[in-house]
């Protein structure tokens, strides 16, 4: 009798496990859904070429609540899937939208993960906005000309 009770006990921890991942997997993928129609109805352009995301708002809020590898995961899919549908930068814009939304998200999510408070949250999102500002600035001096076959000075 007593093996029947470990049995199922062990049974029921197993069918926990497994609901938590598929909660967590849907609610994921729900984030995911959420900032690829977010960036379809806020598009905000400034200039010709650079644009407002306020889906990195929704990839952070993910990566606030399950963590910075959440926040990656999201941070490639939601680019994968702009480029591949509505996208007219190509392989370029993939990957400084994957670089500027990733070194957004997850800076924020990683200085929260181990400061949960408001002011983990608010030092996480602007440590979040520093980081992405910087990496867009490196990466713009080392993608950009080599995409467009232009002089680094052109770009700076």
């Amino acid at each position: 009798m007593n093996d029947y009770k470990n049995q199922n006990n062990e049974f029921s921890v197993e069918r926990g496990r497994r609901a938590a991942a598929t909660r967590r997997m849907v609610t994921m993928a729900m984030f995911a859904a959420l900032a690829y129609v977010v960036m379809l109805v806020i598009h905000i352009t400034i200039g010709g070429f650079l644009t407002l995301d306020i889906k990195d708002a929704v990839m952070t809020l993910c990566g606030l609540y399950f963590g910075p590898v959440a926040a990656l995961i999201i941070a490639v899919l939601v680019p994968l899937l702009e480029m591949v549908t509505v996208s007219t930068t190509g392989v370029y814009g993939l990957v400084m939208n994957v670089i500027g939304s990733a070194s957004f998200a997850v800076t924020a999510s990683l200085i929260y993960k181990y400061k949960k408070t408001f002011v983990g949250a608010l030092v996480g999102l602007l440590s979040g906005a520093a980081a992405m500002t910087a990496v867009m600035l490196l990466f713009n001096l080392i993608v950009t000309p080599r995409y467009f076959g232009m002089p680094v000075s052109a770009v700076r």
